[in-house]
């Protein structure tokens, strides 16, 4: 199922609501596409669930494998694995964020990844894909993974780095590849990608993917077969 909802109405009020009701008629879907624009300068700042709910995983979505959610916008990731079903094995995050309250978002959705790494609640989850614009926090996100989900098979991480320094990221990237034994697919953004490079001058495009896979056996990471760029 795909939902595009430009909602007028708070959204700390609305999601929850959607989610609810998502849960209750929707039983039976298998993917669940939600974009969210977030209009008049509207926010989502709080909880994903309603105040006087029970803060913990009633999901009714027995056959949901695959959930993504894109926010234009500023907002928070609290409590959002509580409408999410254990058989998921794909989540996708997109957010394009405002300046201001950046950094509060981020922190939230470093939380989120962190419930997600619950295997009594979400055991089959193989696939990560997170897309962050705004704010840089590449490293963030990327050792974040590395310490908190080792299981994953597939793993996208779209985000600007704080740091521009191609040693700094060499060792990031071997981090994860090292805590991530599972790994066999992962993709960076292609700023990302030109930075580990990019004291190698211009490249053809071709040749600047073809290079990168070169790069990654190089440093003794096992994804050169699989490795993207975004």
């Amino acid at each position: 199922m795909y939902l595009h909802a430009m909602p007028v109405v708070s959204l700390d009020y609305y999601l929850p609501q959607l989610m609810m009701g998502v849960n209750d008629a929707l039983c039976s879907i298998r993917y669940f596409d939600l974009f969210v624009h977030c209009t008049f300068s509207a926010t989502m700042p709080s909880s994903w669930v309603l105040d006087g709910r029970f803060k913990n995983s009633r999901s009714k979505l027995k056959q949901l494998t695959h959930f993504s959610l894109h926010m234009d916008g500023f907002c928070v990731f609290d409590d959002l694995d509580c409408h999410l079903p254990p058989c998921l094995t794909c989540v996708s995050i997109s957010v394009s964020l405002p300046a201001v309250g950046a950094s509060k978002s981020v922190a939230s959705l470093l939380d989120f990844i962190k419930q997600l790494a619950d295997v009594n609640a979400f055991p089959d989850l193989e696939e990560l894909h997170v897309q962050v614009w705004g704010i840089r926090c590449a490293e963030s996100l990327l050792n974040h993974v590395a310490d908190h989900l080792s299981d994953l098979r597939r793993l996208s991480i779209i985000a600007m780095p704080v740091e521009e320094q191609r040693d700094r990221l060499i060792d990031l990237i071997k981090h994860v590849a090292s805590s991530c034994s599972r790994l066999t697919s992962l993709q960076l953004s292609a700023e990302m990608m030109r930075l580990l490079v990019d004291e190698y001058g211009g490249i053809h495009r071709h040749f600047y993917i073809c290079f990168s896979f070169f790069f990654f056996e190089e440093f003794g990471i096992p994804l050169a077969n699989h490795l993207k760029t975004g």
